[in-house]
């Protein structure tokens, strides 16, 4: 589970494509975590309150890593990398190491 903070509300189609793209998978590899069908990458796009700059909570679920691209996901940061290009806007990603207070700050190819 990769949990990741986005600025703005995207679609859930905007999402599916963009996961595709960057797992370099098929569209049908990639759904919605309450769906019924098999795939390879499940996601949660959870729009949260309009409080914190933040406010979109997206967190993706990987069940077919040997099946997908070369994308290092034992590093919450390459892949967090590869969404904030995509989606061209700053990004909050979880540290690795399972610490609840810590986090990284993705911005402009740059991490704080």
């Amino acid at each position: 589970m990769l949990v990741f903070y986005l600025k703005k509300e995207k679609e859930d189609t905007y999402i599916k494509k963009m996961l595709s793209v960057i797992f370099k998978c098929r569209d049908t590899e990639v759904r919605e975590l309450l769906s019924d069908c098999d795939s390879l990458v499940k996601f949660e796009n959870r729009p949260l309150d309009n409080i914190s700059e933040f406010c979109v909570e997206l967190i993706i679920y990987i069940h077919g890593k040997d099946k997908l691209s070369d994308i290092n996901l034992s590093n919450n940061y390459f892949l967090g990398c590869k969404i904030s290009e995509y989606i061209n806007e700053d990004l909050i990603v979880h540290y690795e190491n399972g610490d609840a207070y810590q986090w990284i700050l993705i911005k402009e190819n740059r991490f704080f």
